[in-house]
């Protein structure tokens, strides 16, 4: 039992299915936001500063700002597209786009990508002022790469606190 290896067209292949398997998460969005679910204003953002706190006293109590569904996109999506799916934990994944769309609509990917744009442009512009401020932006870029695919948590939970144990 070697390690298998994938040639260049089985990468590319993955690569490329890989990409068009977030597009369901934008497109059911779409589908039942405003039609049968407002747009949730922000509350998944809200979220994700929320689970920045650690839980010191490692209860399960303290693991959600509310107890909205709604608080966590892609389980708000499994469950309104697919409920047997979510009750057997299964879900669809997130995604930047999908994530903005639900929060405040096209105007919300419009100007949440202009913005995650600008600061990866400032970042960018800043890199070569210090070691710090190079760290601080391969660190924002490494976590845009996984926001592309997941809620925002994620990324900011790993940003954060890489730059916290940083600085310390």
């Amino acid at each position: 039992a070697g390690v298998k290896t994938h040639g260049l067209m089985d990468t590319a292949a993955k690569s490329i299915y890989d990409m068009g398997a977030a597009a369901p998460t934008l497109f059911y969005t779409m589908d039942l936001v405003p039609a049968m679910e407002s747009y949730a204003k922000g509350i998944t953002y809200a979220e994700a500063l929320y689970q920045l706190i650690p839980n010191f006293r490692l209860t399960p109590s303290r693991n959600s700002l509310t107890s909205d569904l709604k608080a966590f996109h892609s389980n708000w999506l499994t469950w309104q597209v697919a409920p047997v799916w979510a009750e057997s934990g299964g879900g669809f994944g997130s995604s930047m786009a999908g994530e903005l769309y639900f929060n405040f609509g096209v105007i919300g990917i419009l100007l949440g990508s202009a913005l995650v744009g600008w600061v990866s442009g400032r970042l960018r512009s800043a890199a070569g002022d210090s070691p710090m401020k190079l760290t601080a932006s391969a660190l924002f870029f490494g976590c845009m790469i996984i926001y592309v695919r997941n809620p925002i948590a994620v990324p900011l939970k790993n940003l954060v606190w890489s730059l916290v144990a940083l600085l310390i």
